[in-house]
């Protein structure tokens, strides 16, 4: 075989193609990479890749030809690892991306014709997309000054699209509506809920492959991207996202990374709740225009299929403030599934296998996506008749059919609801501690978990006198993350979004109080010492906060920081550590801590001298 021949079957029979760019290349006066390149770029047409399979790395200080690959792509325009900054981040990001390419295939996809051009945006030629993704549900939207909110839908006009995902037996795969049509005869190669195992080390297992949930979760993410460009007519590359507030540090960066998987780089990450804030703003303008009322305080509970959120917030004039937020990042409604799934199959389905009934997991699937319809079906209905089909027993065949009324589910679902119920009474004594003087007016109910019926009786019974706002519902986050989406980008003017640091973060230390509003801390060189954990008041985002610190011990002392769940005040994660080594037994010193809008916290610590002795990122939280 010749050595070309060689090479043009392993770039096309390749799981990926890496090219690697020097300064020395472009001195050259003639070079194979070149004709290597056109065959990989012939090859990443004709083959319909992701942008993850051609990977342009950067090797010392140069730049990435801008050579056409298609009629919108470029070379500089893909996804670039740049070696030359970090080798090891570099490296890392390498892993990364090409990973995952090696487990799957490639997504079938149905015809999907452009239905408008936005190229008209007067900010950027690539517009900040606003994507919502949901345990259950997923949705993506822009925002312009001309169209404002526009849900960007499938191949079928549908914009809510299902978080799952189902393999062929190729490794092909399908995303959507087509993946739940897919799994009722594949249910043993479809995922869902992957939102729930995102920052966990769980790898889900199919057949003999191996995925992570970010994986999984870029699949959903990049199937969004690439319907929102069929869509609009222009290429995207970055994303406003949604995420609940009581995600930890590990699952913000999953999640970052489920989107760079995507080949979309998040612009800011923004709380649920407060992103669905903003979706009142039009409803207030009604309610003045109309009533002329002024409603101003609200709370906001957003429960959606794996999570629940609570915020409240002052809105007015197109200031969003919110005042406090707590969330449950296990809570969400198929928790209520799971509940009701429980409770009729100890009821119905287990005398009736013990009578010689054929039961399988599939079925157990089947029943359980019953459920989850009945669920909602309850909240128009006092009861409900669910119909499973013939299912073959020791005498023949039986047709299961089982009733399920509201009694039935408010005494399935009870605790659930009353951790609900929880959480609203902490975020509102969270409120009224943050605030002196408050005023509820009105509560909205966004996120699909907000329809089922014993959380509505639950809030409607708490607030009896608050109105309800019930107009959006599953969309409310999305509306209201593409409303800020179009601020960022300059689309939509005089509307501001104050937001609150989502889980308080702490410090470990010796001992901790505050004197005239300033908190002192005493950190031992002795890990073991350092038993106290005290909150360093960090609240709205962007903010600042100042601690007076003073070491005890010689040694090079460690400054360790954590995460407190909103759900659960007690349990802490870690959030980053610093080592002060220049530091010693007894010398003060000063601790400045910023968190920025992108929700990143900055520490540095200053010698009483004006020394700096530690300047430090730590992680998204």
């Amino acid at each position: 075989m010749l050595w070309s021949d060689a090479i043009k079957g392993a770039i096309t029979e390749g799981g990926f193609f890496l090219a690697c760019f020097s300064r020395e290349f472009s001195l050259r006066q003639r070079t194979y990479m070149t004709e290597e390149l056109m065959v990989a770029a012939d090859q990443f047409v004709r083959g319909g890749y992701n942008r993850t399979w051609f990977i342009p790395i950067v090797l010392n200080e140069c730049v990435v030809p801008d050579w056409p690959i298609t009629s919108e792509l470029t070379l500089r325009s893909l996804q670039q690892v740049d070696l030359a900054k970090d080798w090891r981040e570099g490296i890392r990001r390498l892993i990364t991306i090409i990973q995952p390419v090696r487990s799957y295939g490639k997504l079938r996809e149905r015809p999907y014709e452009p239905r408008i051009n936005l190229a008209e945006f007067k900010k950027t030629s690539s517009p900040l997309v606003a994507i919502d993704f949901g345990t259950s549900y997923s949705s993506i939207a822009v925002f312009t000054e001309k169209q404002g909110f526009v849900p960007v839908p499938d191949h079928d006009g549908r914009t809510l699209i299902p978080s799952v995902v189902t393999f062929m037996d190729n490794w092909d795969y399908l995303v959507g509506f087509d993946a739940v049509s897919a799994a009722e005869h594949a249910p043993d190669r479809s995922i869902t809920n992957v939102k729930r195992l995102l920052g966990s080390d769980f790898r889900i297992q199919l057949a003999h492959k191996e995925f992570a949930p970010e994986t999984i979760a870029s699949l959903i993410i990049e199937m969004l991207k690439r319907n929102a460009e069929r869509y609009l007519g222009v290429q995207i590359s970055t994303a406003l996202a949604a995420i609940p507030t009581d995600f930890s540090i590990a699952q913000s960066q999953s999640l970052i990374r489920a989107y760079r998987l995507a080949g979309l780089e998040i612009t800011r990450l923004v709380g649920e709740p407060n992103a669905a804030t903003l979706s009142l703003l039009p409803w207030i303008e009604r309610k003045r225009a109309i009533e002329s009322s002024n409603p101003e305080g609200f709370l906001v509970i957003d429960m959606g299929g794996g999570t629940t959120d609570i915020s409240v917030a002052n809105v007015e004039e197109g200031l969003a403030d919110i005042v406090a937020t707590v969330g449950d990042a296990s809570l969400g409604g198929v928790d209520y599934d799971t509940a009701l799934f429980r409770l009729v199959r100890r009821r119905e389905i287990v005398p009736l296998i013990e009578k010689g009934l054929r039961w399988s997991a599939t079925d157990d699937r089947k029943l359980l996506q019953e459920l989850s319809r009945g669920k909602i079906l309850l909240s128009n209905s006092p009861n409900i008749t669910l119909s499973l089909g013939d299912f073959e027993q020791d005498n023949g065949l039986v047709n299961l059919q089982f009733e399920l009324t509201r009694s039935d589910m408010r005494a399935a679902v009870a605790d659930l609801d009353r951790r609900v119920a929880t959480l609203i009474d902490r975020c509102i004594e969270l409120a009224a501690a943050n605030r002196n003087v408050f005023a509820l007016d009105a509560v909205l109910l966004a996120g699909q978990g907000s329809k089922i019926y014993t959380v509505s009786e639950m809030v409607r019974k708490k607030f009896p006198k608050k109105e309800l706002v019930e107009s959006l519902q599953e969309k409310s986050v999305l509306t209201g993350l593409a409303t800020q989406s179009g601020v960022l980008s300059g689309e939509c003017k005089d509307v501001l979004l104050i937001e609150t640091v989502y889980r308080p973060l702490l410090l470990r230390c010796v001992a901790g109080e505050r004197k005239e509003g300033v908190l002192h801390v005493t950190i031992s060189c002795r890990s073991a010492q350092n038993i106290s954990l005290v909150n360093i008041g960090l609240k709205d985002v962007p903010s600042k906060v100042e601690l007076k610190a003073k070491i005890s011990g010689s040694d090079p002392a460690t400054l360790v920081f954590l995460e407190a769940s909103t759900a659960n005040p007690n349990d802490a994660a870690p959030a980053g550590e610093i080592i002060l080594e220049k530091v010693g037994d007894g010398e003060n010193f000063t601790i400045f801590i910023d968190i920025d809008a992108n929700r990143v916290v900055h520490v540095k610590a200053v010698s009483s001298s004006n020394q700096i002795l530690a300047n430090k990122i730590l992680r998204r939280v």
